[in-house]
């Protein structure tokens, strides 16, 4: 199984339509350089078990983009948590070292495509503060795009994917998002938030603007932590020590 970079932004449903949210947060991506590509459709066996014992299937189709955003749009209108109906499937033109192209080539055409994609769900999720969020899922390869090869094509690659984030932030406007590798590929930041505790638990973290002037950031400076303001008056923060726990 390969490992993913994780995205996750969370939206209240009650401030806008579910088609809207789908079709802003495609928008983004488009602004962002990404291309749309096709679409993964989910169908879930089981539906009478929770989610962990559910199978699901899944066929990719070559849908045109209003198509895809349909499905899409069910998945994010739904008001319980399950698999989304549709997962839409981007492109991105990362940066790779010759020594990764030619690791990768080793591995045939499918990887060659599959080390560019962007995968992008919605769904419901229950939550503490509002009762139930919307979420906007992103993931992409992490071993080819952030570990393979030199640090400096890394670090160019992580900041092509902020500039993705930062452009889903800017046209969906969430109230709270996060970022990480595979090793942390769940949202440890938001019940720090709602609890009063330093919130940066994940690599990096958006903090809306209805929910910043809540936020404990006293040592976000003193710490060293990477941090800029949003057009909205949100903010963004990145990890800056090596050891994400040796300030703990």
């Amino acid at each position: 199984m390969p490992a993913y970079y994780w995205m996750e932004f969370y939206v209240d449903p009650r401030l806008g339509s579910a088609a809207s949210l789908v079709a802003e947060t495609v928008r983004a991506l488009l602004d962002a350089g990404c291309r749309y590509e096709r679409v993964r459709l989910l169908t879930t066996q089981d539906t009478a078990l929770d989610r962990m014992h559910q199978r699901v299937t899944r066929e990719e189709r070559a849908l045109d983009l209003q198509r895809a955003q349909e499905l899409a749009t069910n998945s994010a209108a739904r008001l319980e948590d399950s698999y989304p109906d549709a997962m839409l499937i981007f492109t991105y033109p990362f940066e790779f070292d010759p020594e990764v192209r030619a690791k990768i080539s080793r591995h045939g055409d499918d990887l060659q495509e599959a080390v560019k994609e962007i995968h992008v769900g919605f769904g419901p999720v229950e939550d503490r503060r509002i009762g139930r969020r919307t979420r906007i899922n992103v993931t992409m390869f992490h071993e080819f795009v952030l570990i393979y090869g030199r640090p400096e094509t890394h670090e160019r690659n992580m900041q092509r994917i902020l500039l993705i984030a930062e452009s889903i932030y800017n046209h969906v406007k969430p109230y709270f998002g996060w970022m990480d590798d595979e090793t942390n590929s769940s949202d440890m930041s938001y019940d720090r938030l709602l609890d009063g505790k330093f919130p940066l638990g994940n690599e990096i973290v958006f903090i809306g603007k209805s929910l910043v002037g809540t936020a404990n950031l006293r040592d976000l400076n003193r710490l060293g932590h990477w941090n800029k303001m949003l057009p909205d008056g949100g903010v963004v923060m990145r990890w800056a020590a090596k050891d994400r726990w040796d300030t703990e």
